[in-house]
């Protein structure tokens, strides 16, 4: 098997275990996408190639755990940034009486 083959069925394994940690909450396709381009990043930025499949597996699950990189589908209430200007304590008052009255 090339270089490329066994780069891409390891991705794919650890994939399959990011899948099974992330079930219900995000979708496979989305999982390789993330570990793929985390491993992209690395390779082209490391020095030292050696171990670029397993610093890529914790900085996909670091991405995929983030609450600022979930899926507008995956998210059942919509995103409010509220700004003022004048008096940021109003701006704080804000946020919470949105979801305290949402749905209206």
């Amino acid at each position: 098997m090339s270089e490329t083959g066994t780069v891409a069925a390891a991705l794919a394994r650890v994939a399959d275990r990011l899948s099974v940690r992330f079930a219900g909450t995000i979708n496979p396709p989305t999982i390789e996408r993330c570990l793929f381009e985390a491993y992209v990043d690395l390779d082209q930025t490391a020095t030292v190639c050696t171990h670029l499949l397993a610093l890529a597996a914790p900085a996909a699950a670091h991405q995929l755990s983030d609450p600022a990189h979930d899926e507008p589908s995956q998210t059942p209430l919509p995103r409010v940034l509220f700004l003022c200007a004048n008096n940021a304590g109003l701006t704080l008052k804000a946020g919470p009486s949105t979801t305290s009255t949402w749905p209206m």
